[in-house]
């Protein structure tokens, strides 16, 4: 018999963050859940999503009213 593989070590926070941002980054317009035994974690990860999705918004509007700028100065 081999012997049983050594147990996997604990993600560490960091890694944890970066996985829940990148899952953010892909998906900004679907809900999706997050289970976390760290309460600080859990809360550092849900106001960098927060943080991300506003500058997301923020630079969709800016972007918008460029357009409606651009279409109005192209207008005859």
């Amino acid at each position: 018999m081999s012997p049983a593989p050594p147990p996997s070590s604990p993600p560490q926070p960091a890694s944890e963050i970066k996985k829940i941002l990148a899952a953010a980054a892909n998906s900004t317009t679907r809900s999706f859940w997050i289970v976390m035994p760290d309460t600080d974690l859990a809360l550092t990860a849900a106001r960098s999503i927060r943080a991300a999705a506003q500058a997301s918004l923020r630079w969709r509007s800016q972007a918008f009213a460029f357009r409606t700028e651009a279409a109005e100065f192209d207008a005859p």
